[in-house]
C-alpha cells in the first residue's frame, strides 16, 4: 500500500500553487569542492503567521490537518526549529522552498543535509525532501528519503540525502516533511551542489 502511494504522493506535490523560484545562478560547483546554496531563512525565523518565514507549508489534502510553527522552544540552533505537528488525520505535511535552476547546476547532484527530531512519528514517518522539477512541471527526479525515514520517538540526528538534477531542470524544490501521525523538528538545513562522477 506504501508503495503505491509514493508516485501519487510525489504527483500531489507537483500540483501546489507556484512558488517564485530564487535565483542561485552564481553558485557552482568545482570537481574537488561542492558549491554550497544558500536557503532563505535557514534558521527557521518565525513569520508574521507564527510559521517559518521563507518556507511554504503543503497538505495532501485539506489544510489545517497539521500545524506548521517556528518553535523556538528547544531549537538545536538558535533562534528557533521548524515543527510539523499533525493535528487531525491527513496524508502528510510539508514544509519546503522552491530554487531556480542554474545552468551549471544541470547534470551535476544536490546534496540536502539538516538535522531532525521526531515525536510519536509512528506512521510512515519523517525526512527530508527533494524533487528536480522541468520545463513543463513535471517532477523529473525526487528524494523523499524514503529507505531511511524518521520514525518513533528520536532526538536530534544529522540526515542527508542526495538527488541528480537532470539536465533540463528547471527548478529544485528542498524540504522536511511528516508523513501521518507525530511531531517532526527540523534545523540547520543546508543544501550544496555537488560534481556528478564521470
Amino acid at each position: 500500500m506504501l508503495f503505491l502511494r509514493r508516485p501519487l504522493l510525489a504527483a500531489l506535490l507537483t500540483a501546489t500553487v507556484a512558488v517564485p523560484a530564487l535565483a542561485q545562478s552564481s553558485t557552482c560547483p568545482a570537481p574537488d569542492k561542492p558549491a554550497r546554496v544558500a536557503l532563505e531563512n535557514a534558521s527557521f525565523n518565525v513569520g508574521t503567521d507564527g510559521a517559518p518565514a521563507q518556507w511554504v507549508a503543503k497538505e495532501h489534502r485539506v489544510r489545517g490537518h497539521y500545524e506548521f510553527v517556528a518553535d523556538d522552544k528547544a531549537p538545536l540552533t538558535a533562534p528557533a526549529s521548524a515543527r510539523i505537528r499533525q493535528v487531525k488525520p491527513e496524508d502528510f505535511g510539508v514544509l519546503d522552498q522552491t530554487l531556480k535552476v542554474a545552468p551549471c547546476w544541470q547534470g551535476q547532484r544536490a546534496r540536502l543535509s539538516g538535522h531532525l527530531r521526531t515525536e510519536d512519528a509512528n506512521g510512515v514517518g519523517a525526512g527530508l525532501v527533494m524533487q528536480a522539477v522541468g520545463p513543463d512541471g513535471a517532477i523529473q527526479t525526487w528524494n523523499h528519503m524514503n529507505d531511511a525515514r524518521v520514525r518513533g520517538t528520536q532526538g536530534w540526528k544529522r540526515y542527508q540525502i542526495e538527488l541528480p538534477i537532470p539536465a533540463n531542470a528547471e527548478r529544485l524544490r528542498v524540504g522536511v516533511m511528516l508523513e501521518e501521525q507525530g511531531t517532526l523538528w527540523a534545523d540547520d538545513l543546508a543544501l550544496e551542489i555537488v560534481t556528478a562522477a564521470p
